[in-house]
């Protein structure tokens, strides 16, 4: 007596049943082996075999598995799309050689079930629970200085990339216990190391050519954002032009500076990546027909300007800087927090007054490049590489929310000082 498929699956404990669906909707089962386990004299028809898939996705048997492929014993037909033979005269006569490329085919594959469940797969990756929100409050991660690129006394890019791996998945997680409304990512500049900074000396230096630097740096800015986003809260990216990024030859700068920057072009990447995503991620980058190197955002009814601070030649400069953008309605004008790079170190001064009467702040972030030796010997201070975290209330910047992040492994041994002993 020949036994149906579906019948013979009645004969299964329910344990057993769900293992063999499962196996054949997962395509680790053949139909074959199948019908050994099960006993079953008679071959299952493919009939048989569709007849079970469409209980399957009309909701009959519950398998978590997306419609892929039908299970078939035989393999995917191919055709043969070139044909190329290589005939080679040696000592041992004449040796001919066949070489065939062959193509599957894949007709049958259902690409938007496939696409829905990778989408599916990765939202479950990346998904973390976020905090109850207790209050208002934005988050602003600083990056400043990268020098993707640079080698110096911490290294080259290899050394660059771990560390931020490190910092990215301490601030990260730090942050995500905060119950942040939004997150700020902010890159202040010089993301990348650049040749034409020092002249064209760069290319001498550098252990990544210009090329490689803006896509690891597209890599870095990126993943800060997509994981910042899934970790943490809807992201914010702002990026500003800066003298390492400069389109620039001969050390002179050409182009607008608001669009022909390497850092505004990794926002772009950035900007590009999160539309693809579907992320509520917002670029911000200064204004093109102005042609300006300054950017503000208003958080809370209050300013937060970037600015690189190549404008200036000095840290003081700063100041005399904001001072010219209130007088002329600038971006840092009145800001209750003005951000720069460029000076490869960590302070925070009191920078005039806001529009609401509030005092206002300036940060200027440390650098997370391999080594500021240039600064050092400029004026004897020697930054450690890190990053910085700030968080800004209706109140203003909450000041003691302020907190330097620092690689770990670097943390653990000091920084070599050349010394003799005589």
């Amino acid at each position: 007596m020949t036994i149906p498929f579906t019948e013979s699956l009645d004969l299964l404990s329910a344990t057993e049943r769900d293992i063999v669906l499962t196996a054949l909707h997962d395509r680790s089962l053949t139909v074959s082996q199948a019908h050994t386990i099960i006993g079953v004299i008679t071959p299952i028809s493919r009939s048989t075999i569709g007849l079970t898939r469409q209980r399957m996705d009309a909701g009959e048997i519950d398998i978590a598995y997306p419609t892929l492929r039908p299970v078939t014993d035989e393999p995917a037909a191919s055709e043969i799309v070139s044909k190329r033979v290589t005939r080679r005269e040696g000592p041992r006569g004449v040796t001919t050689t066949t070489a065939m490329t062959l193509r599957d085919d894949r007709s049958d594959i259902d690409l938007p079930a496939t696409m829905a469940y990778v989408r599916e797969q990765a939202a479950k990756r990346h998904r973390t629970p976020r905090v109850p929100r207790v209050a208002e409050r934005v988050g602003i991660i600083v990056i400043g200085d990268i020098q993707l690129g640079k080698v110096d006394a911490l290294g080259g890019s290899p050394e660059t990339i771990a560390r931020m791996a490190d910092m990215k998945e301490q601030v990260l997680a730090h942050a995500a216990t905060r119950g942040l409304t939004r997150l700020i990512i902010v890159d202040p500049g010089d993301i990348v190391e650049g040749v034409e900074s020092a002249g064209g000396k760069g290319i001498e230096s550098n252990d990544l050519s210009p090329m490689m630097q803006v896509d690891g740096a597209c890599t870095i800015a990126t993943e800060l954002v997509v994981e910042g986003h899934d970790r943490v809260a809807p992201v914010t990216y702002i990026a500003v032009p800066s003298n390492h990024a400069a389109f620039r030859k001969g050390g002179v700068t050409y182009g607008n500076p608001a669009t022909d920057d390497w850092g505004i072009m990794v926002a772009r990447r950035v900007e590009h990546t999160a539309k693809l995503l579907g992320l509520d991620v917002t670029v911000v980058t200064p204004d093109v027909k102005l042609r300006e190197e300054a950017v503000v955002v208003e958080v809370f009814g209050e300013k937060i300007g970037v600015v690189h601070a190549h404008q200036t030649s000095r840290p003081d400069g700063v100041k005399k800087l904001a001072a010219g953008h209130a007088v002329n309605g600038g971006a840092l004008g009145g800001a209750a927090l003005t951000i720069t790079g460029h000076f490869h170190h960590m302070r925070l001064e009191p920078l005039g007054r806001t529009a609401s009467g509030r005092q206002g702040w300036w940060l200027q972030a440390m650098t997370a490049d391999n080594g500021s030796s240039w600064y050092a010997n400029l004026g004897g201070d020697i930054s450690d590489a890190g990053i910085v975290y700030a968080e800004f209330t209706r109140e203003g910047l909450d000041i003691a929310a302020l907190r330097p992040f620092y690689a770990a492994h670097e943390l653990a041994r000091p920084r070599p000082q050349a010394h003799v002993v005589v």
